[in-house]
């Protein structure tokens, strides 16, 4: 819609230019129709349910110990 509306002058000769208002219309129709229709989309594959979720999440452990997270760190991302 941008370059239909800024790629066209809105005038030639002093005349409406009719050809970019059936641009501009065109993909303002198309944008409506895709707005007003219903979308239905399936869940992509090894999406959790939301008591898998909720079991991962409740069963995390919380590592409060700075130390032990200054070794898991330098465990992982070594400065070599």
């Amino acid at each position: 819609m941008t370059f239909a509306h800024e790629g066209n002058q809105t005038y030639l000769d002093n005349l409406v230019n009719f050809e970019k208002m059936h641009l501009l219309a065109r993909s303002l129709r198309m944008t409506r129709e895709c707005v007003a229709k219903k979308w239905s989309f399936p869940p992509p594959p090894g999406t959790k349910t939301e008591r898998e979720v909720r079991n991962y999440v409740t069963s995390l452990r919380v590592i409060d110990s700075q130390r032990v997270l200054n070794q898991n760190s330098q465990r992982l991302e070594s400065r070599r």
